[in-house]
């Protein structure tokens, strides 16, 4: 009679675990998010926008070779509401997911949004942003050669910034072999392949790429409930 208990029970603790899996839902590179407007990370952990674009108004632009959108404005479609940008977390455009950049991380005039060009345990995205570069001059006396005047001045240059973010938290960091490390602790073995890398190679950057998707590959996320 034990015995018939034991197998019972294993029975039943093994459908749940099937039919729990069945409902789960993984966070994949080719998966289409729900279109919309997230106010928070959460939001986003559950694939469920608090705004849907049915209920909107929004004036914006998609770069779609950057994947970076610009937005004017969002307005509520009944009340005619402006809805506070820097208060959103992120929105959906036709199934790809774009993150609000801070206003002192970019150079545009409009509020900007990075389109998710990785999405799973470790997502990806890029964007270009313009800085402020010092360099130094000199003005030379045309007689001895010699400069008789020096200065520094400051010239905006365009920089390329890669940033990834752990989907478990929603903590987003420069994308590089440090930030990796940290990302990748569960996996010793691609750590040791992370370790090996060396940032002066030209296939560098490649590498630090394949070695995310690996990780990706790996180590499965699935959407919270």
């Amino acid at each position: 009679m034990n015995l018939l208990k034991i197998l019972f029970t294993s029975f039943l603790v093994t459908a749940a675990y099937f039919v729990l899996s069945a409902q789960r839902v993984e966070v994949t590179p080719t998966f289409r998010f729900s279109d919309g407007v997230y106010l928070s990370f959460e939001s986003f952990q559950r694939n469920q926008p608090d705004l849907v674009w049915s209920d909107l108004v929004r004036r914006s632009i998609t770069n779609p070779e950057t994947l970076v959108t610009q937005v004017e404005y969002i307005k509520n479609k009944e009340t005619k509401t402006d809805l506070p940008l820097q208060e959103i977390w992120g929105i959906c455009i036709d199934g790809l997911p774009f993150l609000r950049i801070p206003e002192d991380s970019i150079y545009k005039d409009l509020s900007t949004f990075a389109g998710l060009r990785v999405a799973g345990n470790i997502n990806y995205f890029s964007y270009d942003n313009r800085v402020e570069k010092e360099y130094k001059i000199a003005a030379y006396n045309p007689l001895n050669g010699e400069p008789f005047r020096r200065a520094t001045v400051k010239r905006p240059v365009t920089v390329f910034v890669e940033k990834v973010m752990d989907f478990e938290t929603g903590q987003i960091y420069p994308f590089n072999q440090a930030s990796m490390r940290k990302l990748m602790k569960k996996d010793p073995q691609l750590l040791t392949v992370l370790s090996e890398l060396d940032a002066s190679e030209e296939e560098y950057e490649e590498q630090l790429f394949r070695l995310l998707m690996s990780y990706n590959r790996r180590h499965r996320v699935f959407f919270k409930p």
